[in-house]
């Protein structure tokens, strides 16, 4: 809709609702507007948090939260009363259209009425790719001893940050512009990298990436005070990374593998990134059937999709196995009905894990969670799939489409691979927030480390971790696969979900036993059910408060 078309817009709400007054109480049907409607028609982010039954819209730095049956909501962190407090009608949030437009329409530009500043708003939610919104470029560093060069030409090194996978550890420095670099290795463990170009020191936004696969890192200025150098410890028997570079903002992307990791034979896919605002993100993804969504989660694989590391001589699959795994029974019949999404995960042109010889982790996954459908629903739960089929849906909006679903449990199914074909056995994944900071200032109401902190703070990870930790003990114990444990790791394809999450890592596909018995219809089933088992399990350990 135009600019002309939205002033037409506005211009007959006016006029439809101009026999109305806030002192009447009751705008009654007339007095209405559909929330998503309206924002759609007027550019305003629109997010609905149905477990809190919450709607907050966003426009520019203008921010309106409201809740269902309270008249009384926040307009950019100030006390807002509404005349009639907003419904539910056939599921669609249903707000006094005369305070709407009041605070996004013709009266945009008036501040709301004052009053005390009111709590911020729950996490909204957004996928973790988009979460980082560099905002203006920062100031130069002060100068004293800790200072960097003196203010001139070039780019700014805008954030360094970095995220921890399960076979590497992959640091993105992001700039505002283009750079040039070269590297270096002076020593063992030492791995140098210059950038040309840069005329900031330290990044006012940053991460520590310290820890399994790096022994250190530290940033200095190049020869004459031009320029940034930054230097990474590695552990013993560590490698030097590989690099991407992507554009639109220009970033580099590094990937350090540990001494237990092997650098593989091409760069890592970069990481999606991008700039929406955090309230806005939500607002992307529509609705769309729960057993008919695409999957596109990242995979936990030890090395790119197509293993070019592999030895070229691929296994064999193995003649068709039978394993008899019984099926548990669900103790408590309050939990009869609780519905449980399944992510087969990749799919589409993501075929994830390959190996020569074998079906691709999509194919593999797809089948596994077919069967994993039918077991529960035998079992008295309701199952839905995010994928039916070999489709895809864009990363940014899994998330949404997962929250979206509306379930108790979540369950991303995945099989994983590594250049070390000695690599074996199940493993299952969740979310542990431990060391993750997001302390970027967008200039907004809603900070990604706001977000990120109050979803932490309200977040069942215990749940998720007696999740998967069942769902690891009857997959080793029916499908006699290795114990790879049951780890609380901070992956982003299970942050910001609001309600408990696994991924699980039925076995390895690029270890020549147990690639091909993953490869087997018997196998696929006798895994489905073993997870299906473990959920059963997690269920009848809970106990309910009185």
């Amino acid at each position: 809709m135009n600019r002309f078309g939205k002033g037409l817009f506005l211009t007959a709400l006016l006029l439809a609702l101009g026999g109305l007054t806030a002192a009447q109480g009751q705008e009654g049907s007339r007095g209405f507007i559909n929330a998503r409607e309206f924002a759609e028609s007027q550019g305003i982010a629109y997010q609905w948090f149905p477990m809190q039954k919450m709607l907050v819209l966003t426009k520019g730095t203008r921010l309106m939260r409201l809740v269902v049956d309270q008249t009384q909501a926040v307009v950019d962190n100030q006390p807002f009363t509404l005349p009639s407090a907003p419904r539910l009608e056939d599921g669609q949030v249903m707000v006094p259209a005369r305070s709407i437009i009041q605070v996004f329409g013709v009266a945009s530009t008036q501040p709301p009425p004052p009053g005390p500043i009111a709590p911020p708003p729950p996490p909204p939610g957004p996928p973790p790719a988009t979460i980082i919104d560099p905002g203006p470029p920062p100031a130069a560093p002060p100068a004293g001893p800790e200072a960097g060069p003196e203010a001139g030409t070039g780019a700014i090194l805008v954030t360094a940050r970095h995220s921890i996978r399960e076979d590497h550890t992959r640091v993105v420095l992001e700039f505002d512009g283009n750079v040039s670099f070269t590297t270096e290795t002076p020593g063992p463990g030492k791995f140098k990298l210059r950038i040309n170009g840069c005329r900031n020191l330290i990044p006012t936004k940053r991460s520590n990436p310290v820890g399994r696969d790096l022994k250190g890192v530290s940033y200095n200025s190049g020869p004459n005070r031009q320029g940034l150098v930054v230097n990474f410890d590695l552990h013993e028997g560590g490698k030097p990374p590989t690099i991407e570079t992507v554009g639109n903002p220009f970033r580099m992307i590094l990937s350090f593998y540990g001494p237990a990791g092997a650098t593989p034979a091409s760069a890592t896919p970069a990481i999606a990134t991008g700039t929406t605002p955090v309230a806005a993100v939500a607002s992307a993804a529509p609705a769309m059937p729960k057993t008919a969504i695409a999957s596109s989660v990242p995979s936990l694989v030890t090395a790119p999709s197509q293993l070019t590391a592999l030895s070229p001589q691929a296994p064999k699959p193995l003649p068709e196995i039978s394993i008899d795994v019984p099926l548990a029974t669900l103790s408590r019949s309050i939990f009869q009905g609780r519905a449980i999404i399944i992510e087969p995960a990749h799919g589409g042109n993501d075929k994830g894990a390959t190996v020569p010889g074998l079906p691709s982790e999509k194919e593999i996954t797809l089948a596994i969670g077919l069967e994993l459908q039918r077991t529960l629903r035998k079992m008295g739960f309701s199952a839905f799939l995010l994928r039916s089929g070999d489709t895809d849906i864009p990363a940014d909006r899994r998330q949404a489409a997962i929250n979206k679903a509306g379930g108790d449990l979540f369950v991303s199914l995945h099989v994983g691979a590594s250049a070390d074909e000695g690599q074996e056995g199940a493993a299952c994944f969740w979310y542990d927030p431990k060391g993750i900071n997001l302390e970027v200032d967008t200039g907004g109401k809603l900070s990604p480390q706001l977000v990120f902190t109050e979803w932490a703070q309200t977040t069942r990870f215990d749940l998720a971790r007696f999740l998967g930790q069942k769902i690891r003990d009857r997959l080793v114990s029916h499908l006699g696969a290795k114990d790879r444990g049951a780890l609380g790791l901070p992956l982003l394809p299970l942050q910001f979900l609001i309600y408990p999450g696994v991924t699980i890592e039925v076995g390895m596909l690029s270890h020549p036993q147990e690639g091909p018995r993953l490869a087997t219809k018997g196998y696929q089933e006798a895994a489905a059910k073993a997870i299906a088992n473990g959920i059963v399990d997690f269920f009848n350990g809970i106990r309910l408060n009185p």
